[in-house]
């Protein structure tokens, strides 16, 4: 399985706030899985909340790649190594 990540900034028009603060602009990511020809994509939208953003959510994702199934359906294998190497990490 190849995973890719690439950057991706969004902006709004219009500041968007709430109790906590307010922004105009995310730091996300676009997450690709790839397995025979097969795509899957995802966001993710690190949350300064959980202490993340999107230099740590890529670190996560780094240290999360090794441990990719070779098998696509051994999910609960790559859950528990998962958490074996970032169980401590609140917003993995």
């Amino acid at each position: 399985m190849k995973m890719t990540i690439t950057p991706l900034e969004l902006f709004t028009k219009h500041e968007f706030k709430i109790a906590r603060g307010g922004n105009q602009s995310w730091e996300h990511l676009v997450v690709q899985l790839e397995h025979d020809g097969r795509v899957g994509r995802g966001e993710v939208s690190a949350t300064a909340y959980y202490g993340e953003t999107a230099a740590t959510a890529r670190a996560a994702l780094a240290a999360w790649e090794p441990l990719l199934p070779t098998d696509p359906w051994d999910l609960e294998g790559f859950e528990r190594r998962g958490a074996a190497r970032l169980g401590w990490n609140r917003a993995a």
